[in-house]
């Protein structure tokens, strides 16, 4: 009896191993993210698209974002290629360590590969990076005292940076509500704040139907996984 326990026990220890070596061999294709010492990405940019798809491969937003933005806090222009941006194509990051989340608009699929490979450093250049200097900004405190999402009063410890911007709420679940919908919070905090203000919503469908888009016509596609 005491033999088959024996054995039983380096069974399981065999088993353990084995699953060891498998998260190390097929885990590891995570690692070069997650060693990312800025940001690591969260949802490529890619596969943001795929989760709201049409069959022709053009990407929306889910329902409660599908209406045209009159007002985006994030970046307006593309990144890689200066082009005005798509609304419904963007990459998210975060860094939970840091309390960092942050979403960056493209104009395309390729931009969006691009801006994949190296995310954090986008981060920074579009939301901790002065314009004038070149060097880095300190983060934009926005000092709600409301919370954008229960409209509570926020309870000074829970607080997240968001493209540069800190927004602070009343209640650690708030603010995973926050992050499933960052923009809906936002405009409760800037209701009309200038600066974020997009002018180009209601033409994006515009320019992508027409030939002039020097990126190609590949937009992602339910199938195209990276």
């Amino acid at each position: 009896m005491k033999n088959l326990d024996q054995i039983n026990s380096r069974n399981n220890m065999w088993s353990f191993s084995l699953i060891a070596i498998a998260v190390l061999l097929f885990g590891g294709a995570i690692l070069p993210n997650s060693l990312n010492p800025i940001l690591a990405p969260c949802i490529a940019a890619e596969e943001k698209a795929h989760e709201h798809g049409d069959k022709d491969g053009h990407a929306h937003e889910a329902v409660e974002d599908a209406h045209v933005h009159d007002y985006l806090y994030a970046n307006h222009t593309c990144p890689t290629c200066k082009d005005p941006i798509d609304p419904h194509l963007f990459a998210e990051i975060s860094n939970k360590k840091k309390n960092i989340f942050g979403r960056i608009y493209f104009c395309c699929a390729d931009c969006g590969k691009q801006i994949k490979k190296d995310i954090g450093k986008y981060y920074m250049s579009l939301y901790r990076t002065d314009e004038k200097t070149g060097k880095e900004k300190p983060l934009r405190d926005l000092k709600n005292q409301v919370c954008p999402v229960e409209g509570g009063t926020i309870d000074g410890k829970t607080a997240i940076e968001y493209n540069g911007m800190m927004v602070s709420l009343c209640c650690p679940d708030c603010l995973a509500a926050f992050l499933k919908d960052p923009e809906k919070s936002m405009a409760k905090i800037l209701p009309e704040a200038k600066e974020f203000r997009f002018e180009g919503g209601a033409e994006h469908e515009e320019h992508h139907e027409g030939d002039g888009h020097d990126h190609g016509k590949d937009q992602p596609t339910s199938g195209d996984k990276s």
